[in-house]
């Protein structure tokens, strides 16, 4: 069983993940703000075992992670740290929605800086043109 929390951007998350005897089972349940770890503690010990027995187990051919069996306490720093680094959550769909946000911003971008050249312009050409005409006369 793991237990991941994450800050999602806008709460806090807990990812839960179980793997007994050959049936997986995911939960998502949000702390809301930063949770201490009295509530986390409180969370597993008494709400936790209760998720497990209301949820539907589903049947799991390879489970995404392997209960290990012993690993140098050295190495499972590392590991932690590396999972730390990475983001918590992605999925295709997200993936999805996060590419076609960046290529909306890159548009917008786009459009923006074409029309603050034009408006550029047109003051430009204004700004020649008073300059014309107050010159005219002369």
């Amino acid at each position: 069983m793991r237990l991941l929390v994450y800050f999602d951007g806008q709460f806090w998350t807990g990812l839960i993940e179980s793997n007994e005897s050959g049936d997986y089972f995911v939960r998502q349940h949000i702390f809301g703000a930063e949770p201490s770890d009295v509530e986390i503690l409180d969370f597993v010990n008494i709400q936790l075992p209760r998720l497990l027995q209301t949820a539907p187990a589903m049947q799991a051919e390879k489970a995404p992670f392997a209960e290990p069996r012993r690993i140098n306490p050295k190495r499972l720093k590392k590991m932690a740290a590396h999972e730390l680094r990475q983001s918590p959550l992605s999925t295709k769909s997200q993936e999805a929605m996060r590419l076609q946000l960046e290529q909306g911003k890159e548009e917008r971008r786009q459009i923006s800086k074409a029309e603050k050249e034009e408006r550029q312009e047109r003051n430009r050409k204004i700004a020649q043109e008073k300059a014309r005409q107050k010159h005219r006369g002369r």
